[in-house]
């Protein structure tokens, strides 16, 4: 078990100097979101991603993914920008990611959207590969797998403990996240696999108030820590996530005393959505409490509120398609 224990430790301190040499936080690319539609099939960057990572065991900086990703698919990439992005120049690939570029401005062109969707994609696959070794870790001589048809169906990797089958979906505590999970779980069956499906929340707001949930590493990337996944498997011990979960209760937010549980769901009123014209508005509830939007995400972000004869009018029109 000791070499287990080390072998794990010794895999985990060698990934997290590995992303904090490789990668360069820049927030310019969370702010730019004009490339947002679905990138499919060979076009999905996961594939790229997964075989560099999870196969061969390479970190990539983003300036090396960014290119491998573009060269590989730009005949495909060409066609995809004239049919969803026409008014959008396609543009070049880019010279100025190079050395330092947390200050790199991105350019106002499909291969600059592309870049930011990339760089956002590239940093979610690195904070689960951390999270995936830190299980692997935390739950000793226990199953932890995971591969590329559970990461298309929308789970991340699945733990066996102690004989129950959990499917893990880790991502941030926000509402763009949480939105994101329940249409993947409406438009692509990512709860077609058989087992508890938790959705294990993550939140960088809630280390100092007592759950020490992540760490940042010194490049300023946050990782999952050894005490959260320890908290997890707390839980399952107590019964608290098979009781939950089986009773379609899932984890909708975390605080400074722990998971926060409630029912996660998302309803058509079957009314047609008045920005995009193709989705539906639907009632859905987080830990905020009930409300509605379009259920078209992540191309349409638009929210409604009821008036008080029960009409719905628009309270924030986010349209990704136009």
């Amino acid at each position: 078990m000791d070499t287990t224990i080390n072998k794990n430790e010794k895999i985990l301190i060698s990934l997290e100097n590995r992303l904090s040499e490789k990668i360069i936080i820049n927030k310019n690319m969370f702010d730019s979101k004009s490339v947002e539609k679905d990138l499919n099939g060979n076009l999905n960057p996961t594939n790229l991603l997964n075989e560099k990572t999870f196969n061969q065991k390479i970190i990539m900086s983003f300036p090396e993914f960014n290119r491998a990703y573009v060269e590989i698919n730009e005949k495909e990439l060409r066609m995809f920008a004239q049919k969803n992005y026409p008014t959008m120049e396609f543009g070049t690939l880019t010279t100025d990611l190079i050395g330092d570029y947390r200050n790199y401005k991105v350019p106002k062109t499909f291969l600059g959207g592309l870049e930011a969707r990339l760089y956002r994609t590239q940093l979610s696959i690195y904070t689960e590969y951390h999270a995936y070794y830190m299980c692997k870790k935390v739950f000793i001589n226990q199953p932890v797998l995971r591969d590329v048809m559970m990461d298309k169906l929308g789970a991340d990797f699945s733990i066996t403990y102690p004989n129950c089958l959990y499917l893990i979906h880790f991502m941030s505590d926000t509402k763009r996240a949480k939105l994101f999970r329940n249409e993947k779980e409406q438009n692509k069956n990512s709860n077609g696999i058989k087992g508890l499906h938790v959705n294990i929340l993550y939140d960088y707001r809630h280390d100092a108030n007592g759950l020490h949930a992540c760490k940042i590493l010194k490049n300023g990337m946050g990782v999952v820590t050894e005490d959260y996944i320890k908290y997890f498997k707390s839980e399952i011990e107590n019964n608290n996530i098979a009781n939950n979960v089986k009773g379609k209760i899932n984890i909708i937010g975390v605080n400074e005393k722990g998971f926060i549980y409630g029912e996660v769901k998302s309803t058509s009123t079957g009314i047609k959505c008045d920005v995009c014209k193709i989705g539906e508005i639907a009632e859905k509830n987080s830990e905020h409490g009930k409300f509605y939007a379009c259920n078209n995400y992540p191309f349409c972000r638009t929210i409604y509120i009821k008036n008080k004869d029960s009409q719905f009018i628009i309270k924030n029109a986010a349209n990704k398609n136009n």
